[in-house]
């Protein structure tokens, strides 16, 4: 019973994690997009490397959470061996039990260490290229310059005044 209600714990746990660097890796690949549209070569590359590490870090994140619950795995495909899931369930265990051993959990561990590394020089990269609030602003605002006139403007002066507003309590 126990070990059965950890491993569910344990897998909604990992599940979360995942879909977290999911949303995290789809967002660095919408910016890494348009950075490589307005030619800034090295925000796009930062968040290359923030995208990719994210990616590698979930996929991580999986794989010892699906160690984490080898236990609860074993035991579920133990009784599901009359059932049409017993070969899947009999797989997901035996992939579970690679990655629950110690040598293969701890590389995983590093990788996520290391990963976080990445991701923190990254994340510094990208605070140092990319535009700050009250820029973003200037670009958008109805007094930019001819320089900008092809970005989106502000819808009305009500968002544009919220916009300004945030962007100088931001900046200050």
């Amino acid at each position: 019973g126990a070990t059965v209600f950890l491993g569910r714990l344990r897998l909604w746990g990992g599940a979360l994690a995942i879909m977290g660097g999911a949303i995290a890796a789809t967002y660095d690949l919408i910016d890494m997009q348009n950075a490589a549209k307005e030619k800034k070569t090295s925000l796009s590359r930062a968040f290359r490397i923030r995208f990719v590490t994210t990616l590698l870090m979930a996929t991580g994140q999986a794989s010892l959470t699906l160690g984490a619950a080898a236990p609860m795995l074993r035991i579920v495909a133990e009784r599901a061996v009359l059932s049409r899931w017993s070969v899947s369930l009999g797989m997901m265990a035996d992939i579970s039990a690679f990655f629950a051993k110690e040598a293969v959990a701890l590389f995983l561990r590093r990788l996520l260490l290391r990963g976080t590394g990445i991701l923190v020089v990254a994340s510094v990269a990208i605070a140092i290229f990319d535009d700050d609030a009250l820029q973003k602003w200037c670009k958008r605002t109805s007094y930019r310059g001819p320089k900008f006139q092809n970005e989106k403007p502000f819808e009305d002066t009500a968002q544009e005044l919220a916009s300004v507003y945030g962007a100088l309590n931001e900046v200050a």
